[in-house]
């Protein structure tokens, strides 16, 4: 069953050098228990995706199109309408949980205040329910922790606070917004670990914001891969890291670090990605791709299906057509990486 569907999503902001045009024509979907990747380097328009399904642009910005959760667009709602669906539907991680807990309030109080406006529990109740949250994600003395502030907690665990305030209400969709940047690997592996345990609990779709493929790999059925606010493609994992068909995914796979002693040197996207303050009407990638066509430059290519797992957006590799042999044969070892 779909819960979100996405279509022609536009974002712009109004700066004082000019328009800034920060998410182009996005449209994908989600199904329930579904976990769907959101890849692309910084600037892509990622997280200003899921920032404005959450009403959470700046106020310079501006949004066009519709997100149909449940059959209803969270891009008109009002502010009202949306903190009624926001935690109780609709669960968000932040991918700096320092900035994102109150630094001058302890731990119990901020989860407990979900649940009292969100769910109309006593004090008690909600207390009792967090700490029962708390056990859930693995924070140990879940009781003597609610009296602590954020700043007594290491980064795993202030992560898991965020976590476990993001899932209080048990909501559909858990938007993860690169939950895992500011840690390491070995608390990153337990994280996203904790993730499919309580998805495969509660049966809740997963939005995942990254940019590390290694955890696309460990961790997403679909993969949709954005530059320059635009998407370029979208396929299941297995298919993307197996036959990537747009240059830049490619380039973007090829650019992945490898134990292997025998790798020349590690491959780079010629280039730099697009100003969003340049008015830019065919593909933002046309300058950088070593397939590109006269058209690119005038027209962003349309969505092309090359197989019922695979789409993308590009004039020159649907011009041949065909799905070439696999590009990059990473995806084993990539898993293995996320998983250490």
């Amino acid at each position: 069953m779909t819960i979100l569907s996405v279509e022609n999503m536009q974002v712009r902001f109004d700066t004082p050098d000019g328009p800034v045009q920060a998410v182009s024509d996005l449209s994908y979907s989600i199904r329930a228990g579904e976990t769907l990747g959101i890849v692309g380097e910084s600037g892509s328009g990622k997280s200003q995706s899921v920032f404005a399904l959450m009403g959470l642009t700046a106020d310079n910005g501006t949004t066009q199109g519709a997100a149909r959760f449940h059959g209803e667009n969270l891009l008109t709602m009002s502010k009202r309408e949306l903190n009624q669906i926001r935690a109780e539907k609709i669960g968000m991680i932040f991918q700096d949980p320092m900035t994102s807990l109150n630094p001058f309030v302890k731990i119990g109080k901020q989860l407990s205040e979900v649940l009292c406006i969100h769910r109309g529990l006593s004090r008690k109740a909600a207390e009792q329910q967090a700490i029962a949250m708390l056990d859930a994600v693995r924070i140990p003395s879940a009781a003597t922790r609610m009296s602590q502030f954020p700043h007594e907690l290491s980064g795993g665990m202030r992560q898991r606070v965020m976590i476990a305030m993001a899932l209080l209400c048990q909501p559909e969709l858990l938007i993860a917004d690169e939950p895992t940047t500011a840690l390491d690997v070995t608390v990153q592996a337990q994280i996203l670990t904790l993730l499919r345990e309580l998805q495969a609990e509660f049966n809740t779709a997963i939005l995942l914001i990254t940019h590390d493929m290694g955890v696309v790999a460990e961790m997403c059925d679909r993969v949709l891969v954005m530059y320059g606010g635009r998407k370029m493609e979208e396929a299941e994992t297995f298919t993307l890291f197996e036959q990537p068909a747009h240059p830049y995914t490619q380039g973007l796979l090829k650019a992945i670090p490898s134990i292997r002693d025998d790798m020349p040197r590690l491959p780079t996207i010629p280039g730099s990605p697009p100003s969003a303050l340049l008015r830019n009407d065919g593909c933002p990638f046309t300058a950088r791709c070593s397939v590109a066509r006269p058209q690119c430059a005038e027209t962003p290519a349309p969505l092309t299906r090359l197989s019922s797992r695979q789409a993308l957006a590009c004039h020159g590799v649907t011009e041949q057509v065909a799905v070439t042999e696999p590009q990059c044969s990473a995806s084993q070892p990539i898993k293995q990486a996320a998983s250490v």
